[in-house]
């Protein structure tokens, strides 16, 4: 029987679970996901979220905190972003906020406060 330490609710997010997270809140919001299961037979740096939704695309490369972009990772972006339509970019999990609001299309939009002056996005990963 292995003892395994209980995750730091501190940690620092992974690329992984920013994944879910966005992946969750896209579904939600309506967008058709692509995301490539296992990347081996996939062109080098093609961005890990390929997002679809009334005539607009998001190419999205996820990257931890710390997660270094690699050079075939920008030449997709460059190229992708040189597409109109398209938002290609690197998204952090400081950039989280930010991509909920892109996802359920608020961001044009001035975000209303709660009572609390506090503003909520919530998504919820299911399965």
């Amino acid at each position: 029987m292995s003892k395994r330490k209980p995750k730091d609710a501190l940690a620092p997010m992974t690329e992984r679970e920013l994944s879910k997270h966005i992946i969750a809140a896209a579904k939600e919001c309506g967008w058709r996901c692509y995301h490539t299961f296992l990347s081996i037979h996939s062109p080098a740096g093609f961005p890990d979220l390929f997002l679809v939704r009334n005539g607009k695309v998001l190419a999205w490369e996820l990257k931890s905190d710390k997660g270094k972009v690699l050079p075939a990772q920008q030449e997709w972006l460059d190229a992708l972003a040189l597409v109109p339509g398209i938002e290609a970019k690197v998204v952090r999990p400081a950039d989280l906020e930010e991509a909920y609001k892109i996802l359920a299309g608020v961001l044009a939009e001035p975000p209303s406060a709660t009572t609390d002056g506090l503003i909520q996005y919530k998504y919820p990963i299911k399965g």
